[in-house]
């Protein structure tokens, strides 16, 4: 259904069925319009109806200072890409839509590495739990500790200081034995789970279930964000964005991170009256 749509789109127009006295020209640079989804890569998209779904739109504010628009990752007409696709490469580079994206997925990358750490850490660590055997051992331990730590004492209130220490020698090797015990015990070469370092997920070491990662769809969606990143780092890594607006608000955004204050929302920004934060440069606004 959505290729037939789509291919609709294409030959017809994304407003075929809206009357000709009710069309309304469209370009890429309009608010209506899903900026992401322009230049092929949609977070809000990729992401739908997954665990991460509900942060993004926290990851986006952190990073760009504004809300999302309502239109992201929604239906978008097929001729304001094929406007924006036309354009040369240095022009686009004006809009900041690049950009824009570059700091959204990169705060992605960032939140994900802290999953995947996690995740490391739990499934691939050493393992410090203990069998019911050696529970019951530590027990006992514990017990022949605490009722020699006992004797100790009322040896040493006695003055008997030889039996005082000789007791309380025993209660050391006892304690080394309980440390013995509780080491952390070496991992098995065949680990029954591995962490996806790419989407941090949790994938049960077989055959199958690799397979079915690596050509499922948060594998693909954390793979082309992540290539995304590294592509354009060099390219925008501390680099302001063009648009003077944005900038403003990604600099009261780093500074209410920075002094613990909740991160501004959209309508926060200081701008002009009548302006937003997420309209295109003026500059830059007549795609001609």
């Amino acid at each position: 259904m959505e290729a037939q749509r789509a291919l609709l789109d294409q030959l017809m127009g994304s407003q075929r069925d809206v009357p000709d006295d009710q069309k309304v020209e469209m370009h890429f640079y309009d608010r209506s319009i899903d900026k992401f989804w322009l230049l092929g890569i949609q977070p809000f998209d990729l992401f739908r109806n997954t665990a991460w779904a509900m942060r993004l739109p926290a990851l986006y504010r952190g990073a760009l200072g504004r809300d999302f628009s309502e239109s992201m990752g929604r239906d978008q007409p097929l001729d304001a890409k094929a406007e924006w696709d036309a354009l040369p490469e240095a022009k686009k580079d004006t809009y900041g839509y690049e950009h824009e994206l570059y700091l959204f997925c990169e705060a992605l990358v960032v939140a994900n590495d802290r999953v995947v750490q996690k995740s490391r850490e739990t499934h691939e660590g050493p393992s410090t739990d203990v069998t019911a055997e050696e529970a019951q051992a530590l027990a006992a331990l514990d017990a022949r500790t605490k009722a020699l730590e006992v004797m100790a004492d009322e040896a040493g209130e006695r003055g008997d200081v030889d039996a005082s220490l000789a007791l309380l020698a025993e209660v050391d090797e006892l304690e080394a034995k309980k440390k013995e015990l509780c080491k952390p015990k070496e991992v098995d070469t065949q680990r029954k789970v591995l962490v996806c370092e790419v989407s941090g997920n949790i994938v049960q070491n077989t055959e199958v279930r690799i397979g079915e990662h690596y050509s499922g769809r948060l594998y693909l969606g954390w793979k082309q964000v992540r290539d995304f990143v590294e592509r354009c780092r060099d390219k925008y890594k501390d680099k302001p964005h063009p648009h003077p607006l944005i900038r403003r608000s990604m600099q009261r955004t780093r500074a209410a991170a920075g002094d613990g204050r909740e991160s501004p929302r959209a309508g926060d920004a200081p701008r002009p009256s009548g302006a937003r934060a997420d309209d295109a440069p003026s500059e830059a606004r007549d795609p001609s």
